[in-house]
């Protein structure tokens, strides 16, 4: 039973990631492969700010969201380039920022991590197990799904989607389309910043290693499997997408070094069914293009 609430546990914070993710992905048409590097920039934000300098957990998590928003703004220019360009210009940025969490050893501990992340408490509860955890994660959880959906429910949104059908139409009826898809890169790496921070307090250790592009494409394979320019999709996308990854660990006979190998081919495998058969998801609005 532990062991599925953990699994409930992740499932709640890969919501939120994928949840922001469809923000930028099916409501805006910005694709990128770089969600994971903002992820960890809010697990390094709480993992520091409470190992190093003994700050409040809920005070760090409040302190992870504008960290990722800043370094969001900082890679920003990235969004002037265009469609695959703007793909391979996120794995850029998603490779720099995990070397900077690698190399940056008197910030980040490089290799070694950050261990011994203090789990939180609340009303002198503490935090430090799967059922106790969920707690916290499934309302935080909910906040973020219901920001969202009235974000892209708000006049906001309806300008995203105008942008996301055809940005030059939206340019010759006055919107500032840059402007825009810099707010949404903006917001969507905040709230995966609330995603890393719950993660770190979660696991109690950080390493760059979970914040790598291989997690981004993750990520971005539960918003497909789940569709596109729907909320709800993304949560149904992590629901199938950690059935799947559980389900390989009951082949008979299956090797344990094989496990995480065929995972992946098997990531791949519904990747490709989905983008075949049913380009826009599950419960998608658009076909990803």
């Amino acid at each position: 039973m532990d062991y599925f609430l953990h699994l409930v546990v992740l499932g709640t914070i890969y919501s939120i990631l994928a949840v922001s993710l469809n923000i930028s992905v099916g409501y805006t048409g910005l694709l990128t492969l770089a969600h994971a590097a903002f992820y960890g920039v809010g697990a390094y934000a709480v993992g520091i700010l409470t190992v190093e300098y003994n700050v409040n957990f809920f005070f760090a998590l409040l302190l992870a969201m504008p960290a990722a928003g800043v370094v969001a703004a900082m890679v920003s220019p990235i969004l002037r380039l265009k469609g695959h360009f703007f793909i391979l210009g996120t794995v850029a940025v998603q490779l720099m920022l995990t070397q900077v969490l690698f190399n940056w050893i008197s910030l980040t501990k490089g290799p070694f991590g950050i261990p011994g992340v203090p789990s939180p408490v609340i009303f002198g509860l503490k935090l430090n197990t799967p059922p106790t955890f969920l707690l916290l994660s499934v309302p935080v959880m909910i906040i973020v799904v219901l920001l969202a959906a009235r974000l892209v429910n708000s006049p906001f949104g309806r300008v995203l989607k105008t942008i996301r059908a055809n940005p030059s139409v939206a340019e010759s009826i006055g919107i500032n389309v840059d402007l825009y898809r810099l707010r949404v890169f903006v917001i969507t790496a905040m709230m995966a910043g609330v995603a890393g921070g719950l993660y770190a307090s979660y696991t109690r250790y950080v390493h760059p290693s979970a914040f790598d592009v291989v997690f981004s494409t993750f990520i971005l394979i539960m918003v497909i499997l789940g569709g596109t320019g729907r909320w709800m999709g993304s949560v149904l996308g992590v629901v199938g997408l950690i059935t799947i990854q559980e389900s390989v660990r009951f082949i008979p006979a299956l090797p344990a070094n094989m496990v995480g190998p065929v995972q992946i081919m098997a990531y791949s495998g519904v990747l490709f069914a989905v983008m075949m058969l049913r380009p826009q998801g599950l419960i998608g609005a658009y076909k990803l293009e």
